[in-house]
């Protein structure tokens, strides 16, 4: 086994003794302007230390200038299977899972960086082809320019949000699934996205197993 460790450094204005206590704390930003300016629920920081710790590892703030950044520390244990060469049964059943979308293109619609990634990873790894628009003007314009089987539609986005492009491809008679991806679990939101045009509510932080299973129902109806 082995410890990896990446440190990632910025270079914004530093942080302040408030701003570093809510790092870590879910919807939370150091600057509540930045979802209204760029989009985000303030989960990105919080996802990543649970997902580092998933992997053994841990998320930190390693150093803090003002006005001149901050550094970021990524860890996580790594290490090789003894039985290199042998499939065990898990394997073989992982193996059938990463089929499960073959043949599916995806549209997904999502500004944030992480969460592309995190999402079209999952979604390549079962076999999809995943297309990216950054906010809800791009998302209706790609869902009436290509073919897609299914959107998922994050709903905080700018410029277009994802409630007013569903609101608009349905009004335009697009009947393909769309699928609403939202750190509100609601039972007001799940409403307020049926009524929206969406055919199912996930939230965020994604699960998998989840996601893919959805994708399938909707796409083999």
């Amino acid at each position: 086994m082995a410890l990896i460790t990446i440190a990632v450094r910025d270079t914004g204005i530093g942080l302040s003794a408030v701003d570093i206590a809510k790092l870590f704390q879910p919807f939370s930003q150091a600057d509540e302007s930045t979802s209204r300016r760029f989009g985000g629920t303030g989960l990105g920081l919080f996802l990543s230390r649970k997902l580092a710790v998933a992997l053994g590892g841990d998320v930190s703030l390693s150093t803090n200038d003002s006005d001149k950044g901050c550094t970021f520390t990524f860890s996580l244990v790594a290490g090789l299977p003894s039985t290199l060469g042998r499939k065990t049964a898990s394997a073989r059943i992982l193996d059938d899972e990463s089929h499960a979308l073959e043949g599916k293109r995806i549209l997904l619609a999502e500004d944030a960086l992480d969460n592309q990634l995190l999402v079209a990873t999952i979604l390549a790894n079962h076999g999809a082809t995943v297309e990216i628009a950054q906010n809800g003007q791009i998302a209706v314009k790609k869902a009436f320019e290509e073919h897609y089987d299914i959107i998922l539609m994050d709903l905080q986005m700018p410029l277009m949000d994802g409630y007013q492009a569903t609101r608009i491809l349905r009004a335009k008679g697009y009947s393909k699934p769309i699928v609403a991806l939202t750190a509100h679990a609601m039972g007001s939101e799940r409403l307020k996205t049926r009524e929206a045009g969406c055919d199912f509510h996930l939230t965020k932080p994604i699960n998998p197993q989840e996601l893919i299973h959805i994708i399938e129902h909707f796409t083999n109806r």
